[in-house]
């Protein structure tokens, strides 16, 4: 290795002296002048010696940059772990030590969120979540030109062969976050010698919440024993700090362009008179030292390359005649959403995007419709409902000589009032916003129920669930909608109901039958939901059913592909999912699939609760059923899942749990798993993986892991057998009479393939069948069976000696 101790040769100054007193005495280290690797050591590439020379560099790009440097763990976390002993929480700290040393010396100014072993949790909360919080606090706080989190990495199978060196950028920033990877990355790759070495997006926690450039390095494997060895010494520690260095100066040799705006961070649109409009300057530098708009030798501003997106869609803007300003008008006062503007410098160096909320205004008035019965005593319905955000401030419904109703800053709501509407059902609907302003008329749609047709008021729902949406309507068992209703004009927690009786089915809830097999009760006292799984009501899930296009996910010899298998799955587990009262997302809905990072963009945006990805099992030997190593949450979910594939028979006798690598477990912001099927390896088991019965038993498991999970039960979630509960059932048909079942009016057990999906172990012979599970959470269910023309509803009622039914509808 060089030695860097020596005068500057273009700046004449000279680099510090700084060994890493600091981490040396922490940590137990070598000192300064120790060799980077003892000569007996393998000849393995990492940490050999410094290609470049810091010598050589003029240093004064970073002078005045406010550099914040994230040692990753400390104290309670020690991150991964050498086979030497060797903490990656030291090592961390060691590097960040030699580069803050580096960076001052530069003239930066560097804010460390750590200076020691330590950790940042609290007596109220000590979760890892914490501590990542606190760290992005900091950040969010001082808001530096850059961000760089400093890691090392290791492998969950602790394979001593394997190494490489991974730079991860924001996922979602293709400008500066990307540009500041590439320039740290191409440092580390030349000098440490490490390969394969890749340039990844990240979605760790202080990525995810950065709010400025942002990068997490991993330059080396703490698995691998020559690594482990080598990062131990503080020579390899300072090698990678000056690579570091070098990638730093590389970033800001090409200026630091940001936008300026006086606009605030939220911009409410105004419900009349002119539309406000949006002005940016682009700044040729940018620090927590000052703005610079224009200097000698600092690159100008490239205008072809600006773009401002409103809502997603690129939007036309004005360009003053210098190519600095640019000015954007909201094309409409209605429209709400992120409003952002990026570009370049003319060295391409990228701005941090900068990012406006447009908001229409609080006073806008909601959409309200009224809908009346067709008897002149009958009663009124009002909906409503806002075109704000949910914050938006709320206000009054009146009509002369009418209701007044007051609105929250919901996003919707209704109210049923008894007795004819006259004399006010003609008349304008006026809004008067509580935060003051004009009163304004509302748009008002207005319908009538034909006769026979009265309003039910349904209490239970949890808030936040508007009736409009396609997953949560009400479908009616008997009957129709009547003619000229929109269902999504009906406010949550109403539906229309004809006088000649009727059941009502919605994802997530219990159907609305009447026990004695009467329509439900005419009276106009209010009806109680019953939530299925209320710990999975509202709650999303992204499932992944890995490969698509290319990607075949194993082969079986007759030609079957496990990405065919695996969408299959996933749709039906969606479907046990969906009608468990779940919202779920699928990665691909035919062959064509989207690459991992859009997938945890997907889950991001989605807010999902948790993310699955269904596989094939290959002839690899990683677990088949793998979470983020170190995730609780996930181990949780793993064992849950586990316990119910083993009671569903798939394949029980190799469902071994283990951490994973895997991009997405590392990278998706909410708890996840990777579960792999059983593969195609003969004939045998392609035909047992095609069929329809046995991928509705794997799906039903892959449900019911989630379903315990969710509900802190694990696999002693409670599930039921339909065969062996149809048997207990009197008078209920023969299980091979079956053709078609649905459970809970939202589960269906088996379509198309009832003698496979009932077959009891005395009808097993020619192939082996799963079992397909049910969840028996709570004390009521409802199992509707079809035997040809003729079908029966029976209710089913836990007690202490176990289930019981009765039969409560039949027909043909």
């Amino acid at each position: 290795m060089r030695i860097t101790h020596q005068p500057m040769r273009r700046s004449g100054r000279s680099l510090p002296l700084r060994c890493g007193i600091l981490a040396v005495a922490a940590l137990g280290l070598a000192g300064c002048g120790s060799p980077p690797h003892p000569s007996t050591e393998p000849d393995v590439p990492g940490y050999r010696q410094m290609i470049e020379d810091v010598r050589d560099v003029d240093p004064s790009p970073l002078r005045g940059r406010l550099i914040m440097l994230d040692p990753g763990h400390g104290g309670k976390f020690r991150g991964a772990v050498g086979p030497n002993g060797l903490a990656e929480a030291d090592v961390n700290l060691g590097v960040a030590l030699y580069l803050r040393g580096l960076l001052e010396w530069a003239g930066a100014d560097v804010v460390m969120t750590r200076t020691t072993d330590r950790d940042f949790l609290t007596a109220a909360d000590t979760t890892l979540a914490s501590d990542l919080a606190f760290r992005v606090s900091m950040m969010d706080s001082l808001q530096p030109d850059v961000f760089i989190s400093l890691h090392h990495n290791s492998n969950p199978s602790r394979d001593p062969t394997i190494n490489e060196t991974q730079t991860y950028y924001r996922l979602g920033d293709e400008g500066a976050s990307l540009e500041l990877a590439r320039a740290i990355h191409r440092h580390l790759a030349l000098n440490l010698q490490i390969t394969p070495a890749k340039i990844l997006p990240g979605n760790f926690h202080v990525l995810r919440e950065a709010t400025v450039p942002a990068v997490l390095g991993e330059p080396a494997m703490l698995s691998n024993p020559v690594m482990a060895g080598r990062l131990s010494l503080a020579a390899s520690q300072r090698l990678e700090a000056e690579a570091y260095f070098l990638g730093l100066l590389d970033y800001f040799a090409q200026g630091a362009p940001a936008w300026h705006t006086s606009a605030p961070d939220s911009l409410a649109l105004p419900a009349e008179g002119e539309l406000p409009t949006v002005s940016w300057i682009f700044l040729v530098d940018h620090g927590h030292r000052g703005e610079v708009f224009s200097a000698p030798g600092l690159p100008g501003p490239d205008p072809d390359s600006f773009r401002v997106e409103f809502g997603g869609r690129p939007q036309p803007f004005a360009l003053s005649p210098d190519g600095r300003t640019v000015t954007w008008a909201p094309p409409s006062r209605r429209k709400a959403g992120p409003l952002v503007i990026s570009g370049r410098n003319l060295a391409g160096r990228s701005t941090p995007a900068d990012t406006v909320l447009i908001l229409p205004s609080g006073s806008r008035p909601p959409r309200v419709s009224l809908w009346r019965e067709a008897d002149d005593r009958g009663a009124v319905l009002i909906g409503w409902e806002r075109t704000g955000t949910t914050d938006s401030p709320g206000g009054t419904l009146a009509w002369d000589q009418g209701p007044t109703i007051d609105v929250a800053s919901s996003s919707g709501g209704g109210r049923l009032l008894a007795g004819p509407a006259e004399p006010w059902w003609g008349k304008p609907a006026l809004w008067i916003p509580t935060a003051g302003g004009d009163t304004v008329a509302c748009a008002v749609t207005r319908g009538t129920l034909p006769r026979s047709w009265h309003w039910q008021e349904i209490r239970g729902l949890p808030a936040g669930q508007h009736g409009g949406t396609a997953q949560h309507r009400w479908r009616y068992r008997l009957g129709t909608l009547p003619p000229g209703l929109d269902p999504g004009l009906v406010p949550d927690g109403f539906a229309a109901v004809p006088d000649s009786g009727t059941w009502l089915e919605r994802d997530g809830l219990l159907p609305l039958l009447d026990v004695q097999g009467q329509a439900i009760p005419q009276q106009p006292r209010p009806l109680q939901a019953t939530l299925l799984e209320p710990d999975a009501w509202g709650r999303t899930v992204v499932i992944d059913p890995r490969g698509g296009g290319t990607e075949t996910d194993g082969q079986g010899p007759l030609g079957t592909r496990g990405a065919d298998l695996n969408l299959e799955v996933a749709q039906l587990t969606a479907a046990y999912l969906t009608g468990a009262g779940a919202h779920v997302l699928l990665t691909r809905a035919g062959d064509m699939t989207m690459n991992e990072p859009d997938k945890v963009l997907l889950a991001r945006d989605a807010r999902a609760d948790l993310f699955l990805v269904i596989g094939r099992r290959g002839s690899g030997a990683a677990a088949p059923i793998r979470h983020y190593p170190g995730s609780s949450r996930g181990s949780s979910w793993a064992r849950a899942t586990a316990g119910m594939l083993t009671r569903a028979r798939v394949g029980s006798d190799s469902l071994a749990i283990g951490a994973g690598a895997d991009y997405l477990l590392r990278h998706t912001h909410c708890p996840a798993l990777v579960v792999e099927l059983p593969g195609l390896p003969d004939a045998s088991a392609e035909i047992r993986e095609g069929l329809p019965a046995n991928q509705r038993a794997e799906a039903s498991a892959l449900a019911m892991g989630i379903l315990g999970y969710l509900a802190d039960r694990g696999a002693a979630y409670p599930t039921l057998s339909l065969p062996s509960l149809v048997r207990t059932l009197p008078g209920a048909p023969a299980v091979a009479e079956i053709t078609g079942a649905l459970w809970d009016g939202n589960i269906t057990p088996a379509v198309g393939d009832a003698a496979a999906t009932f077959a009891g172990p005395q009808e097993r012979s020619s192939v082996t069948l799963y079992d397909v599970l049910l969840p028996g959470n709570g004390t009521t269910h409802q199992l509707e069976l079809h035997t040809g023309d003729t079908w029966q509803v029976w209710l089913l009622q836990r007690d202490a000696s176990g289930w019981r039914g009765r039969k409560v509808r039949d027909g043909s």
